[in-house]
C-alpha cells in the first residue's frame, strides 16, 4: 500500500466540527476533548496541531507549555476509520521535533491503561514510564452523603486549617506518596514536578486544606478545578485526619459539581482523586473506599505518566 503523505499545521477554529466528530468516536463518547477545544486553540503557552491528508483532519494533538524546557503533551487522537496509517505516529515525530528545536529539554504525558495507541506510538519513539497513579471517582454513595453531611454540620475549627507554603512544601519534601511518584505532583491529568519549582507546582490548587498536630501538618488535601474537571491531587498523613479533611472538603464544593452523570467510561468525565501508586497506598484507598469512591482497575495502578528527554534525543542524532 502507498504511504500517504501527511500536512502538520496548526488548528484552526473552522477545525473544531471535525475535531469534535473524531473525539465522538472514542472512549465510547465520552471524550473530555470537546469540552476543552475552544479553550486549548485559546490557551497560552499552548498549541493544538492537526495531521490532515487529502484536505481531511484525521489526527490532532495539544502542547502546553508547563515550564519553560517542559512540554505537556496531550489529547492525542486519531480518527479510528484511519488508525495504521501513520498520521498519528507523523504528528507525534513532528511534536517531538517542534519542542525539541525550540529548546524543550523534556516532553512528558499521561494516559490511562487502555489508550493503547497513544501508548504504542509514543512509547515507540523513546519515552518510559516515570510514575504510576490509581484513578479513583465518587458515585455518591450513602456513605459518600453522610460523610459530607457529617463535616457540614462540625464549625470549621482550628484542627482544619489552610496551609502555609512553606508548611506544604515540608510536607511534601518528607511525603512517601511524593516520593513514590518520583516527584510529580497530579493537578487533574497534568503533571507537575514539584522538586523543579515547588512554588509552581503548588500554584495550580484552589482547594490547600491540612491538619497541625505540634507545629506539624498532621495531614494534607490538595485538589484543583482544570480542564476535566474537579479532582483531589494528593491526600496523605494521619487516617483519621485524612477522613477530617476530605469530609470538609466535600462540604465545601457544591453538591452538583461533585459527578458527571452517567456510566464513567473515560477519564475526565467525573470528579476524581488520584492516588500515587508507588510507596504505600492503602490507608488512602481504604478511606476513600469507605467514602463512596470507586476505582476503575481493582485498586491496581491505571494511570501512567511517560517522559522523555530531548537532550538525550539530540545528543543521539548527532553521534
Amino acid at each position: 500500500m502507498r504511504k500517504r503523505s501527511w500536512t502538520i499545521r496548526p488548528a484552526r477554529k473552522e477545525d473544531i466540527p471535525r475535531i469534535v466528530a473524531i473525539s465522538g468516536r472514542i472512549w465510547e463518547g465520552e471524550d473530555y476533548v470537546p469540552d476543552v477545544i475552544g479553550e486549548w486553540l485559546e490557551e497560552e503557552p499552548g498549541e493544538v496541531l492537526v495531521a490532515e491528508g487529502d484536505g481531511l483532519v484525521v489526527a490532532f494533538a495539544h502542547l502546553f507549555r508547563l515550564f519553560p524546557d517542559l512540554v505537556w503533551l496531550e489529547g492525542f487522537r486519531t480518527d479510528p476509520a484511519w488508525q495504521g496509517q501513520g498520521a498519528g505516529r507523523a504528528l507525534a515525530e513532528y511534536t517531538i521535533e517542534k519542542a525539541r528545536s525550540s529548546g524543550i529539554r523534556t516532553a512528558a504525558f499521561s494516559t490511562y491503561i487502555e489508550n493503547y495507541a497513544s501508548l504504542h506510538i509514543l512509547g515507540g519513539l523513546g519515552f518510559t514510564k516515570v510514575a504510576e497513579w490509581i484513578v479513583l471517582s465518587e458515585d455518591l454513595l450513602p456513605q459518600a452523603r453522610k460523610l459530607k453531611q457529617a463535616a457540614a454540620s462540625t464549625s470549621w475549627g482550628p484542627e482544619t486549617i489552610t496551609p502555609r507554603p512553606d508548611e506544604m512544601e515540608e510536607f511534601l519534601r518528607r511525603s512517601p506518596a511524593l516520593a513514590g511518584s518520583a516527584g510529580w505532583l497530579a493537578d487533574g491529568w497534568r503533571f507537575f514536578p514539584f522538586f523543579r519549582d515547588s512554588q509552581r507546582a503548588l500554584s495550580h490548587y484552589c482547594w490547600r486544606l491540612a491538619t497541625r498536630r505540634g507545629g506539624r501538618l498532621g495531614a494534607l488535601l490538595l485538589a484543583g478545578k482544570g480542564h476535566e474537571g474537579t479532582s483531589i491531587n494528593f491526600m496523605e498523613g494521619e487516617p483519621e485526619a485524612m477522613r477530617q479533611l476530605l469530609g470538609t472538603f466535600l462540604s465545601m464544593r457544591p453538591e452538583g459539581d461533585l459527578t458527571a452523570p452517567g456510566k464513567i467510561t473515560a477519564p475526565g468525565r467525573a470528579f476524581c482523586v488520584m492516588i500515587p501508586a508507588g510507596g504505600d497506598p492503602s490507608q488512602a484507598l481504604s478511606l476513600l473506599a469507605d467514602a463512596g469512591f470507586e476505582t476503575w482497575n481493582g485498586g491496581k495502578p491505571d494511570v501512567f505518566l511517560y517522559a522523555l528527554s530531548l537532550e538525550a534525543q539530540a545528543d543521539r542524532s548527532c553521534d
